[in-house]
This record gives structure tokens, sequence and C-alpha cells, in this order.
């Protein structure tokens, strides 16, 4: 995780939501992360066309940790959540 990394802070659920793609560089990561939130019923569109206060906003991941939000990744897919919860026990095991 890239610490000038954008993501999502939705004011409801009080979680920043963050795009996990492992070591694969990836562009429009807030777009990303907004499709993903809408698709899953956590925040919704304002298609109303009125005025009404933002329930999320966006902000960098420097920025969440500085705030000590709960932090939740949105893996790029099941292989990248696979190795990225694989590592801290791949490091563990140490030859010495």
């Amino acid at each position: 995780m890239n610490e000038k990394s954008l993501g999502v802070y939705v004011y409801e659920k009080k979680v920043f939501y963050y795009l996990e793609a492992g070591k694969v560089h990836m562009t429009n990561t807030v777009e990303r992360i907004k499709r993903t939130l809408f698709q899953r019923n956590i925040i919704a569109a304002n298609i109303s066309g009125s005025y009404s206060a933002p329930t999320y906003e966006i902000m960098s991941v420097a920025q969440a940790k500085l705030k000590e939000y709960q932090m939740e990744p949105i893996y790029l897919s099941k292989n990248i959540q696979e190795s990225v919860e694989k590592k801290p026990e791949a490091q563990s095991k140490s030859w010495s």
C-alpha cells in the first residue's frame, strides 16, 4: 500500500476503503473504488440533481492513517488477495 494512494472514507460506516493491487500499478483508483462501493450499496449516487450532504470523502492513505481511520482493502482480484494475505506468512519463515 502506497502512502500517496487515494481512497474513499465513508462517513456512515466510518471506514476508509483503498484499492489493493499488490505490485500492479493502477490508475484511476478513486473511480474504481467508488464503482465498487456503489455495487456493494455502501454509497449511493445522487441522481436527483439536488444538493445533499456528501456521504464520503476522498483522501490519501497517509491522511487516513494520521486520522487513525479503520481501513479496509478492496482487492483487485482474488489472486491478489491471496498473495497479499500470504505475504506476512512468507516473511515470518526465515532460514536463521
